[in-house]
């Protein structure tokens, strides 16, 4: 399913049913052949997204990258485009200033540095005026308080989800009682408070997080908190990718720029799927359309000939073809006993 990308669209979207999705992917080339049953249907749409196929609503997400990889500047944007009305990766909500979504941003770490990173984002993405400064779709807090168990910490996290439709909390490791990320039962204590409120409170959470300095594709500290959560999600400088999706597609990619302002930067997605010809689109349907998205080298250039039969050079057109998938990472290619086998890496 390909991602809506305009972020200044500002109408209500009608939630689609599995036919009006079954039309608008026979209408892309991309998909043809590919039939939206009962399974996918379930899985891609019928799930309660707040994204498509990313982050669930009203749960808990892990957003995890390491320092300098622009993990804030992804969560403010975000946050920010919910809260003032602006459609994000293709999320199925409409805007009405009588019933809009609340966004909290809870900054416990250098907070001081979001003042212009907002002032950026306001002048591409103009603010939701409230007759009431208080009601405001979203706001920065910057108060620090831990999940220690007292009732007064548990009293302000629960009125925060009572509140708000999304929390972003950055970053999470502030939470814990004593600042140890390595300790089993104090992150399951505050992961577990987190998706209670999420859950009970209906309110989605992103939880900012860091991987150890050494290794980037596991989250830093106990075991635990991946244990614990829905979807995880790691930021490398240009990409997100879900690395766990307990109700999705782990493996999904989702592409993004950073544009320098006078003072800072802001966050634009992208879509480089889009700038793929006809034959680099073929590659990579049929890939997808192959049993467990695994073809050989030999089956994929078969097919290739088969959909092309009137076209030149048919042979270098399918080389180049398949480079450019593979250069761009959207394929990968396997090596076994001199077979060459390509998977589908990415969306």
């Amino acid at each position: 399913m390909e991602d809506f990308y305009n972020d200044n669209y500002r109408e209500p979207v009608k939630k689609k049913t599995k036919e009006d999705y079954q039309k608008e992917l026979d209408k892309q080339l991309f998909h043809e052949g590919l039939e939206v049953d009962e399974k996918f249907f379930e899985r891609t749409y019928e799930t309660n997204w707040l994204i498509p196929d990313l982050i669930e609503r009203n749960k808990v997400c892990v957003l995890y990258g390491q320092k300098g990889t622009n993990k804030s500047f992804i969560a403010l944007h975000i946050g920010w485009l919910f809260g003032n009305g602006y459609q994000v990766l293709g999320s199925n909500l409409s805007f009405d200033l009588e019933d809009q979504m609340f966004v909290k941003y809870l900054a416990l770490e250098d907070s001081e540095q979001h003042n212009v990173r907002l002032d950026a984002l306001n002048t591409i993405y103009p603010y939701q005026k409230a007759e009431d400064e208080d009601h405001r779709g979203f706001s920065i807090l910057k108060e620090h308080f831990r999940l220690d168990g007292t009732l007064l910490n548990l009293a302000k996290i629960e009125q925060l989800t009572i509140y708000a439709d999304l929390l972003i909390i950055d970053t999470v490791s502030y939470m814990y009682p004593d600042g140890d990320e390595t300790k089993g039962n104090i992150a399951r204590l505050v992961m577990h408070e987190l998706a209670r409120c999420a859950e009970q409170n209906e309110c989605t959470i992103i939880a900012l997080h860091h991987p150890p300095e050494n290794n980037d594709n596991k989250l830093r500290g106990s075991s635990e908190m991946a244990n614990s959560v829905n979807t995880i999600i790691q930021n490398k400088k240009g990409r997100l990718k879900t690395t766990k999706q307990r109700n999705g597609q782990v493996g999904k990619i989702v592409n993004y720029k950073t544009i320098p302002t006078l003072k800072s930067l802001t966050v634009e997605f992208t879509n480089p799927k889009k700038d793929l010809n006809q034959y680099e689109k073929a590659i990579l349907d049929i890939v997808e359309s192959a049993d467990k998205q695994r073809i050989s080298d030999t089956d994929l250039r078969k097919e290739f000939v088969k959909r092309f039969p009137d076209t030149k050079s048919i042979y270098q057109v399918f080389k180049r073809a398949k480079e450019k998938n593979l250069t761009l990472k959207f394929l990968s290619c396997e090596e076994k006993n001199e077979n060459l086998t390509y998977k589908v890496s990415g969306n």
